[in-house]
């Protein structure tokens, strides 16, 4: 049987996701990944999302939520990714945020999917092997 890859799930496709009314697509991608245990995640991406919650409540609530999805790993091998991407996008003309060549050379280095709604995957996909899903 083929092993079922995983789909990291951006910052920008959350946000969809959880904010009320914003996107059912998101919502119901978002929970099929999670039910079918493809879902996974980055800390900079728990980060970025607990960084814009409103609440105490809200925060606490979310932060228990986002840590039962599995965190990629990022030890020192998978770090040349972003590093090597940066630099060979930036060669093309590409200027990403950091936070983005994070995403993007983790997902490379564990031959994961992106689901995203920020146009900056898309630009790496055209330049990389990265395999995106877009939400916009």
């Amino acid at each position: 049987m083929a092993k079922i890859k995983p789909v990291l799930i951006d910052t920008s496709a959350w946000i969809l996701a959880l904010r009320p009314g914003l996107s059912l697509e998101a919502s119901s991608t978002i929970d099929k990944l999670i039910s079918e245990s493809r879902a996974v995640t980055l800390p900079v991406i728990i980060l970025e999302l607990l960084c814009g919650v409103k609440s105490r409540r809200e925060h606490k609530e979310l932060k228990e939520d986002l840590a039962a999805i599995p965190s990629l790993l990022q030890d020192e091998a998978v770090w040349d990714s972003p590093y090597d991407l940066g630099y060979e996008l930036k060669r093309a003309g590409l200027n990403l945020p950091a936070v983005d060549l994070i995403i993007c050379g983790t997902a490379l280095a564990h031959g994961c999917q992106v689901l995203h709604a920020d146009k900056h995957f898309e630009l790496v996909a055209k330049h990389t092997g990265l395999k995106t899903t877009s939400l916009l």
